[in-house]
This record gives C-alpha cells, sequence and structure tokens, in this order.
C-alpha cells in the first residue's frame, strides 16, 4: 500500500496509478518476499517502518498547506523510526543519515520560496531531532543486543579463536591516520569489521563479492564506494547468471533481469520530471545501499536487506515508463512538465 502512496504522491493521476500498481503486485508475488511472508522474520517490520518514513517525506514535499501535514509528517517518521529501531537497532544509525541527505535535498530545492524554506527547515530539522534521539536511545539503552553485535572489538583474534581459515581477515590492519574525527573513524572500523565478519563466515562461498576487499582507511573505503554501489545495485551480473545453476540462483537473477529492464526507466522520469520527490527517493535509497552494500559483501544476504531500496528504484523506473508510454514527449509537452516541476 505504501508503494502504491508513494507512486501517487510522485505522480498523481494515471501514470502513478499504473506504476504503483504494478511494482506492489510485483513486491507481492517476487520469491524473495517468501523470506518474511514464510517465517517469523525482521524484514517486513523493518521495511513498513522505512517505506512509511520515506512515504512520509515524499507526501511531505510535495503539499502546500504544510502547517495542517507537520504532525502526520513527524509521526509517520516516528513511528517508522521506532519500527526499525525495534528490529534492526544498528539500521537506525543508517537511517539518521539518510535522513541529514533528504534534509539537505529538501533545503536545496526550496532555496528561492522563502514559504517553502521554512516549511523545509521546521520539518526537517524536527525530524533530525526525532531520529537522533532514538540514535541516542540504540547507544544508550540498547547496547548488549545489537549495538555490541555489529561493533566488532578485534575481529582478527576472533577469527583466529574459532578457528576461521580467512585470509583477507589475517592480512588486515586497521590504519588511523589521524585525518578524521575519532568517531567517524571508529564507525569506519566497525563496518569493515562487520564486512570481515559476514566474508569470513563462508568465506569459500560463491555468492561472496571481492571477498579479497577489505579497506584498511577511511580513505580506502571512499575509493571502494563505486564499485560497492555497483553491486549493490546491479550484482548478480550476466555473466555469472548460469553458472553452478540452482533455484535460488535462478530467482535472484530472474528478480535482479526484472530491475534491468525498470532501471533505464529512472533515467526518462529524470528527464520528465526532475522534481524534488524524486531526489527524495533516489537519496534514501542510495545511502541505504552503499551502507549494506559495502557491510554485506555476501550477496545471499544483501538481496534480501535490499529488497525494499530495489523495488523502489523499480518504482521510479516504472514511473518513467508509464509517463513515456502513457504520452510520449513532444517539445511542447516537455517544456510544460519542466515548468510543473520547477
Amino acid at each position: 500500500m505504501l508503494i502504491y502512496l508513494i507512486a501517487q504522491a510522485i505522480s498523481p493521476g494515471k501514470v502513478g496509478n499504473n506504476a504503483g500498481l504494478l511494482v506492489s503486485v510485483l513486491f507481492i508475488v517476487f520469491p524473495s518476499s517468501l523470506n518474511w511472508y514464510a517465517q517469523l522474520h525482521k524484514d517486513g517490520y523493518a521495511i513498513l517502518g522505512l517505506l512509511l518514513v520515506l512515504y512520509s517525506w515524499v507526501k511531505w514535499t510535495s503539499v502546500d498547506n504544510y502547517k495542517s501535514k507537520l504532525f502526520l509528517f513527524l509521526a509517520g517518521n516516528l513511528i517508522g523510526g521506532v519500527l526499525l529501531l525495534s528490529v534492526r537497532t544498528y539500521a537506525v544509525d543508517v537511517l539518521f543519515l539518510a535522513i541529514v541527505l533528504l534534509f539537505l535535498i529538501s533545503l536545496s530545492s526550496n532555496l528561492i520560496n522563502k514559504r517553502m524554506l521554512w516549511k523545509a527547515i521546521v520539518g526537517g530539522v524536527s525530524v533530525i531531532v526525532i531520529i537522533g534521539l532514538l540514535v541516542m536511545y540504540a547507544h544508550t539503552y540498547k547496547v548488549g543486543t545489537d549495538v555490541d553485535r555489529y561493533r566488532i572489538s578485534n575481529v582478527k583474534d576472533i577469527h583466529i579463536a574459532m578457528g576461521i581459515n580467512c585470509p583477507t581477515s589475517e592480512s588486515w590492519e586497521w590504519q588511523s591516520n589521524g585525518i578524521f574525527p575519532a568517531k567517524l573513524d571508529g564507525y569506519a572500523k566497525a563496518a569493515t569489521e562487520i564486512r570481515l565478519a559476514f566474508l569470513c563466515a563462508a568465506y569459500e562461498s560463491a555468492s561472496n563479492q571481492d571477498r579479497h576487499k577489505a579497506p584498511e582507511n577511511i580513505i580506502d573505503i571512499v575509493g571502494y564506494l563505486p564499485r560497492v554501489l555497483q553491486i549493490a545495485l546491479f550484482a548478480p551480473f550476466p555473466d555469472t547468471w548460469f553458472k553452478e545453476v540452482s533455484i535460488t540462483k535462478i530467482i535472484g537473477w530472474v528478480e535482479i533481469f526484472a530491475w534491468y529492464l525498470f532501471a533505464p526507466g529512472i533515467i526518462l522520469l529524470l528527464w520528465q520530471r526532475p522534481i524534488q520527490q524524486v531526489w527524495i527517493v533516489l537519496g534514501f535509497v542510495f545511502v541505504f545501499l552503499l551502507v549494506y552494500g559495502y557491510v554485506i559483501p555476501n550477496l545471499g544476504t544483501l538481496h534480501r536487506i535490499r529488497y525494499p531500496f530495489l523495488m523502489m528504484l523499480m518504482l521510479l523506473g516504472a514511473l518513467g515508463w508509464c509517463g513515456i508510454l502513457s504520452e510520449p514527449l513532444n517539445p511542447e509537452t516537455f517544456k510544460k512538465r519542466q515548468s510543473d516541476s520547477i
């Protein structure tokens, strides 16, 4: 339902209706969704929370009478954040980063319109405070659960003690160069340790991507991020689809092939309607894909975790394709849509 509502908020009318229905149905019928339909799993609650936050932002940035909608905007972010906190404590940190980016997108989109600029400031700062409080709660009262589990003190010693043969872990040593704040450096080190934990859990697994890649400082991480985004968006790549064929692999490449078909539609959508709401969705999705793509090199796990974010990208692609198919662009239509977007 939230996928459909996000589509309507971005493109009201026939285009949003068709794209929203199409991707909502795919969300339900894709085999990967059985991960949380057929077992007690955290994904359903996490996805609900994430989509509720995203819908709140898309809807908020598309309304004019924002004073009457402020409570709903804040409530949607709070409920979505609490849902995510309740099942994936660590993910609230990533959500905070995403919210800061959405605030900057909203702010930059309304620099000319003073009335909308105040809307962006009041709404954005309020949500940053709300999610920031959730982050503080997670770090203060959730110690001993997810926070400890995802802050490994010395991954190399752990693997040696457990008898895990993991060459990448054995040769890895984090380098603090003193350029970046200690807090940021600590987060980067923890993220890399999580990556090593995933890699070494099944080192020889064919689904591990770049198993020899373990950055040793923040600069290395930044340089590796383009490759991270490539994997998070498009793996498994076509050259691997028919190697070691199994039911699980077939499901993976069928779903990613569907995403390949939708992907060009994003470019079409940005050409037709480069509006604030589209950039809100893209910013939200890319923050999570970059973080999850870095810390989870195992493609089987990554595919399950990235599912809602790929579906959001598919929704943007569907909006682009439906827009072109329902009303092929001519110069006059293009000018009118550009004017409407502004």
